[in-house]
């Protein structure tokens, strides 16, 4: 692959998550960084959420969100019209010999190689890396490349073949339409991010609501307590059982019948 390190952070992402499931790789990662953090000396249990919070969006972003993004680029890199082929300089040394396989306009002199990948004739710096921003119509940043900071990361751009005015038109509209969707894709992301900690917000808000309200275990009725336990009633139970309220209620007529029609009189009355 010529175009150098740019599908590295696929290729490392596919080796981060492997085979596992999202819950199996949030299990791993979280165990691994919990025995890490446990060897600390102010290590506490409860300052853990914000990590378990944190694990949850990264291994999200990683299963879910990533991997559309991933898609597009690659979409985007087959309608490019340029390969791009990435370079790094580790070593003032490494900055020098660039330096000496491009001219002042910053096009590669000859066909060559720079550790280990290839340059072919004519491709050009482009504005990126540690060159990012930088006006490269001016030579004053190719005079100044020795003094960069390393290791420094150099992009060049390498026209394929039979570039034509209709391909470069498509290249343009595939761009923009990728674009416009990555922006709808990261304002999604945005949203559930968002939603996410609504929620966990709102779950903090009612566990602590619950904890203001019982600071200790709920008073306890002695009497109801002894009354309920087995079913069995109590001397001193307040509450009476369901047959003695039967039988109560057979008392009361019986009473009245052999009161005779005063008492009916007085009880209607």
């Amino acid at each position: 692959n010529e175009s150098g390190s740019a599908s590295d952070g696929e290729q490392a992402a596919h080796r981060r998550r492997g085979d596992a499931s999202a819950v199996q790789h949030w299990k791993t990662v979280v165990e691994r960084d919990r025995k890490e953090k446990r060897a600390e000396a102010d290590w506490k249990e409860e300052n853990y959420l914000q990590d378990y919070m944190y694990w949850m969006v990264k291994v999200k972003s990683d299963f879910q969100w990533q991997q559309p993004l991933v898609q597009v680029m690659q979409e985007m890199r087959t309608a490019c019209v340029e390969e791009i082929i990435e370079v790094v300089a580790f070593a003032k040394s490494d900055l020098a010999r660039l330096q000496g396989l491009i001219n002042e306009k910053y096009f590669v002199r000859e066909d060559c190689r720079f550790m280990d990948m290839k340059l072919p004739k004519g491709s050009h710096v482009l504005p990126l890396g540690v060159l990012s921003g930088r006006n490269l119509k001016s030579s004053v940043w190719w005079e100044k490349m020795e003094a960069l900071d390393t290791p420094a990361h150099f992009f060049f751009g390498w026209a394929k073949h039979d570039v034509t005015h209709q391909k470069i038109e498509q290249m343009k509209e595939v761009h923009m339409d990728k674009l416009k969707w990555c922006g709808n894709h990261c304002r999604m992301v945005l949203k559930s991010i968002e939603d996410f900690l609504a929620e966990v917000t709102e779950d903090f808000s009612m566990s602590g609501s619950f904890e203001s309200l019982m600071p200790s275990a709920p008073p306890l009725s002695h009497l109801y307590l002894k009354h309920c336990e087995g079913r069995e009633l109590a001397e001193d139970a307040a509450t009476p059982r369901s047959d003695d309220l039967a039988e109560s209620e057979e008392e009361d007529d019986a009473f009245a019948m052999d009161s005779g029609p005063h008492f009916t009189a007085t009880a209607t009355l």
